[in-house]
């Protein structure tokens, strides 16, 4: 949609999803050239508008009675996401978050057999994880910025055709 000549942001872009999650640390211009360079040297295609949504978010806390941390798929209800993963390789000690290429390459699931199957899950499927969710499950993204989950049995289905629309999904659960 333009917008007197200008093309209207997304929700995305404008951060208006009232969330309630708590603002952690922000982080420091050394932190997210870190992160930016990781990506490019391990080959990470994660659309720029979600990377810019994780780097300001990255530290937030979800407190759980008071945040939009919940969604639903038509399978599986009530899935709770937890966190970003860390996209830091020099800082690996960062709030105890698993490292996210750690997860690409090494994959989810104890019968993953580098020996027998070639590539991961998340390799296979051209899938970058981004955070944690509950029962297993990881929330992924693919270059075209569709969001996936990937269960510990290597399912994988598409929960969104973008973040935006993943972020819109989320609501406060009354657990």
């Amino acid at each position: 949609m333009l917008v007197y000549g200008k093309q209207a942001k997304t929700n995305l872009e404008k951060d208006d999803y009232n969330l309630g999650w708590e603002p952690g640390k922000e982080l420091t211009r050394e932190e997210k050239n870190n992160i930016e360079n990781a990506l490019k040297d391990y080959d990470y295609k994660i659309p720029s508008d979600i990377m810019r949504f994780i780097i300001k978010h990255y530290n937030d806390i979800f407190i759980y009675s008071e945040a939009k941390n919940t969604f639903d798929t038509e399978e599986c209800l009530g899935i709770t996401i937890y966190s970003f993963f860390n996209f830091d390789p020099l800082n690996k000690e960062t709030n105890n978050k698993e490292l996210t290429y750690d997860i690409y390459q090494g994959g989810n699931s104890l019968e993953y057999d580098v020996d027998v199957i070639e590539g991961t899950v998340f390799e296979r499927n051209k899938l970058y994880p981004i955070m944690g969710a509950s029962r297993e499950m990881i929330i992924c993204c693919d270059s075209k910025g569709c969001i996936f989950m990937v269960c510990p049995e290597e399912t994988v289905t598409k929960i969104a055709d973008s973040f935006d629309e993943f972020l819109g999904k989320l609501y406060m659960s009354n657990y």
